[in-house]
């Protein structure tokens, strides 16, 4: 299932592509493209608890995903 992104890395398009991530049952989510496009997409995983797979665009977003994810802290 596909669904374009409108641009914006809000509640607002959260929740619109969380209630389509529902209609059609699906069970991860993928990003494709830049910062905004991927903060999206690791957001509606944390929400609603699936995996993500992130590719970035460009060779700058791929070190800054890098590096993000090891700054990523779970509390106790």
């Amino acid at each position: 299932m596909r669904s374009v992104f409108n641009g914006e890395c809000s509640h607002v398009e959260i929740n619109r592509l969380i209630a389509i991530l529902k209609q059609h049952g699906c069970r991860g989510v993928v990003g494709i493209g830049g910062g905004k496009t991927l903060d999206t997409a690791k957001a509606i995983g944390y929400y609603q608890k699936l995996p993500v797979v992130v590719i970035p665009d460009d060779r700058l977003h791929r070190c800054a995903n890098q590096r993000a994810v090891g700054y990523l802290h779970r509390s106790r």
